[in-house]
Formats: C-alpha cells, sequence, structure tokens
C-alpha cells in the first residue's frame, strides 16, 4: 500500500475533502483567498530580505540615493502585502458566510 494512498484515506483528510465540497459554488473565492494567502507569506519573506539589502547597500555603502528610492520601494511592498491581506481575508470570510444557511438551519 503506497503513502499517497494511506494519506488520502486518512479519517482527517476525508473530513477536509468534504468541506471542500461545500465550496465548490465559491471556488473562486476559494482559490482567491489560498492565492493571496500564499502571496501574503511572499511578501512576510522577502520584505526582511529586502531590508538586510537596504543595511547592506544603502547605509553601510552610505548611499543616499539607494536608500532613498529603497525606502519607498519598501513603503511600496508593505502597501502591497496590506492590501493582499486585505483581499485574503475579505475573500475567505465570504466564501465561509455563503456556506452558514447550509449549517445552520
Amino acid at each position: 500500500m503506497s503513502w499517497i494512498y494511506r494519506f488520502f484515506n486518512q479519517p482527517s483528510v476525508k473530513t477536509l475533502w468534504r468541506a471542500y465540497r461545500y465550496l465548490r459554488p465559491y471556488w473562486r473565492l476559494t482559490a482567491g483567498a489560498y492565492l493571496t494567502l500564499l502571496l501574503v507569506n511572499a511578501f512576510t519573506v522577502a520584505i526582511p530580505q529586502f531590508i538586510r539589502w537596504i543595511v547592506d547597500h544603502g547605509i553601510a555603502e552610505q548611499n543616499a540615493s539607494v536608500l532613498a528610492w529603497s525606502v519607498l520601494g519598501l513603503l511600496a511592498l508593505t502597501l502591497l502585502k496590506g492590501g493582499f491581506t486585505f483581499f485574503q481575508g475579505w475573500w475567505a470570510e465570504s466564501g465561509s458566510h455563503g456556506q452558514r444557511p447550509r449549517f445552520h438551519r
């Protein structure tokens, strides 16, 4: 018996797939929520690396031009991350609120 078969036949995985079936009418919202979740995580990793680059190239080399443009870039990255965080929450909530009548009858 392969590990894939054993993994997908666990009761918790079967329950998860059953819950996903309820989200089928809201697949666009669900896909958008997962996509923005991945983007938020990517920005969470990228922003500290960008700050490291700012310190190495802007502050350590005392390059005011790089420092000025880097601060604007950091502001843009932070605003993008905030926007993606907002849409991730909005789409996840919209999909879950569409399920409320099915579970609370």
